[in-house]
């Protein structure tokens, strides 16, 4: 399996250099400095969370919920409280490596798209936005998600009138997604294409270090730069946080693991490694929440988020955990 993970991951990290190189010119500077979350109109407002009316955005509104230790807030584009079932979907976007106004269009972008499978069969969603630039990935940006999920719990659920609380993540987003379902305990979680090891940036670090440097203008490549530099050499402590694999026993959630096999961003050997631990511990006895699995043959690191009949699995996997699909 590793020896098959290394070579995977050499094609993986010469095809996304290759495909930078070709449609992102390195003099672009691509939404760096990061751009500032919206702000607009507040429409209501609850203890730490502020609901606006972004400017040029009529079908979604701006939730904006201030850090607990006064540094700042989190936000997000969130979709109407009045027409939802009381499952709130939070949606974790990837990069926003193409994204001319960076992360807060990347956000509303995946809001739109991807996030309406979910509206059709009546959630209510979220889509956060969370930082990138000059944060390795498992450091702000799960702080801040685990943020939105401690307020919902605190209250915030109440203000938005939900009572269950899901998560869909893709890509980075799908990082962060296996990283919350060992820290929190939600309904269920959908994981697409995120990493569940590091050592595919080990094996690769110069590669995606060059990469870093000639794109330093996306953020999504910034954060990238960021995580390896931070974390420091293979195997320091920083790259626990990104060890999911190893720490699986303290699963806190359900999961839908969804996966392509010939996703060149982050190798199917993530997902696959997590299905054989996984199973190793429930065969051993361990008392885990149950997980799904679906690898689609041929499928690249997009399926997940493009492929309709894939997005109508998602949407139908978290609707199982809702009332109705239980009476």
């Amino acid at each position: 399996m590793h020896q098959r993970l290394q070579v995977r991951c050499a094609i993986s990290a010469l095809l996304v250099s290759w495909s930078a190189g070709c449609f992102i010119p390195g003099w672009v500077a691509i939404n760096v400095p990061p751009v500032a979350n919206p702000t607009g109109d507040i429409v209501d407002e609850a203890q730490r969370a502020r609901l606006e009316r972004i400017a040029g955005i009529d079908d979604h509104l701006w939730l904006d919920v201030d850090r607990i230790d006064g540094s700042g807030s989190v936000g997000g584009f969130i979709s109407s409280r009045d027409e939802h079932s009381g499952g709130l979907v939070l949606l974790i976007n990837g990069a926003s490596t193409g994204s001319w106004e960076g992360e807060p269009d990347a956000v509303l972008r995946f809001q739109r798209g991807f996030g309406q499978r979910f509206r059709d069969v009546g959630f209510m969603t979220w889509a956060v936005a969370t930082p990138e630039c000059r944060v390795p990935y498992g450091s702000q940006d799960l702080a801040d998600l685990l943020e939105v999920i401690d307020w919902l719990d605190a209250g915030g659920r109440e203000f938005l009138g939900v009572e269950r609380v899901y998560l869909a993540g893709f890509s980075t987003g799908g990082t962060l997604a296996n990283q919350v379902m060992l820290r929190r305990e939600l309904t269920a979680i959908v994981s697409m294409g995120g990493l569940a090891m590091p050592d595919q940036l080990w094996w690769f670090r110069s590669l995606y270090n060059l990469a870093s440097v000639l794109f330093a203008g996306s953020t999504g490549f910034c954060q990238l730069g960021a995580t390896l530099r931070d974390y420091g050499p293979d195997g320091a402590p920083g790259w626990e946080v990104l060890d999911i694999v190893g720490h699986l026993d303290e699963l806190k959630t359900p999961v839908f693991f969804v996966h392509g096999t010939a996703d060149v961003v982050y190798v199917v050997e993530n997902t696959l490694m997590l299905r054989e631990r996984y199973f190793t511990l429930i065969d051993a006895g361990a008392d885990l929440p149950p997980c799904e699995f679906h690898i689609i043959p041929d499928g690249d690191h997009w399926t997940g988020v493009e492929n309709p009949v894939v997005g109508d699995e998602m949407a139908q996997y978290l609707l199982s955990f809702e009332p109705a699909a239980n009476e």
